[in-house]
Order: structure tokens, then sequence, then C-alpha cells
């Protein structure tokens, strides 16, 4: 991993976020990646995540689930939450299992 580089893309709707960007962006100095805060106005950011897919990793507090699997499968192509546009057989083939 050493030398990746990815961005975080946030919203300027709550601090919060901001500061958990900044602990995983830390986090991942650590094994060498280089992660770059995005911060954004939040209809810009919902344009971009929601619509456009247009992002690399976001940090937000849309979705508060106690355990991934509770709604992994409804993120998929024609699901109830597609909200990610993922269009991958292999991977929800992979969550699936």
């Amino acid at each position: 991993m050493k030398g990746a580089k990815f961005t975080i893309l946030i919203g300027n709707g709550d601090a919060t976020m901001a500061d958990i960007a900044a602990l995983i962006k830390s986090q991942m100095a650590k094994i060498g990646v280089e992660a770059k805060i995005n911060l954004a106005d939040s209809t810009a950011v919902i344009d971009r995540v929601l619509v456009k897919h247009d992002f690399e990793m976001t940090v937000s507090g849309w979705g508060s689930l106690v355990d991934i699997n509770m709604r992994s499968v409804s993120f998929f192509k024609g699901q109830q939450s597609d909200y990610m546009g993922i269009d991958d057989p292999k991977l929800e083939d992979l969550v699936h299992q």
C-alpha cells in the first residue's frame, strides 16, 4: 500500500465528520498511504456520492447500521439502498457468501 493515495470527501454539515476523516488520514499515514481530505458543501457531496458516484471515500452519518450485514445486500444495483451504484457481480457474490 505504500505510496497509495486517495481522497476522503466530506460535507460541511457536521464537524464530527471532519474529525473522523482526520483520524482516518492519520491512521493511513502510519501505513504509508496518503489521504487528502476534501471538505465540500453538503449538497455537493450528496450529488457527488448518490447521483454521480464521483468519490473514492466518504465519511457520513447517513447509514447508521448496527451491523453491515443488516443491509449489505441492499447496496447493489436495483436494490432498495442502491445509493452507491455498485454494479459488480463478483463483489455481490462475495457479500452473499
